[in-house]
């Protein structure tokens, strides 16, 4: 596949229109509390994207990075359904 069609497909696959990735999406932002976040968004020429979809070899997850405490934190969200060892 053209590099191009790989990227126009992971943009549907995990853009906002995709139902599994705004679920995804929906369980992170309802599971983390995102007021204890101490990131400086202050700067407006800094681009402060800290949460999103990704795809990796177990599938689709919501993520999030968050700075608390003076620790930078990386949160995963997946619906352990789909993890196989997981399943509920």
């Amino acid at each position: 596949m053209e590099p191009s069609k790989q990227v126009a497909s992971l943009d549907s696959e995990l853009g906002p229109t995709n139902k599994e990735a705004g679920d995804l999406i929906n369980a992170l932002h309802q599971s983390v509390n995102f007021k204890a976040d101490e990131t400086d968004t202050s700067d407006p020429d800094v681009e402060h994207n800290n949460t999103g979809v990704g795809l990796d070899k177990y599938g689709k997850y919501s993520f999030a990075n968050l700075l608390m405490k003076g620790k930078h934190y990386f949160i995963q969200v997946r619906e352990s359904a789909k993890i196989k060892g997981f399943e509920n």
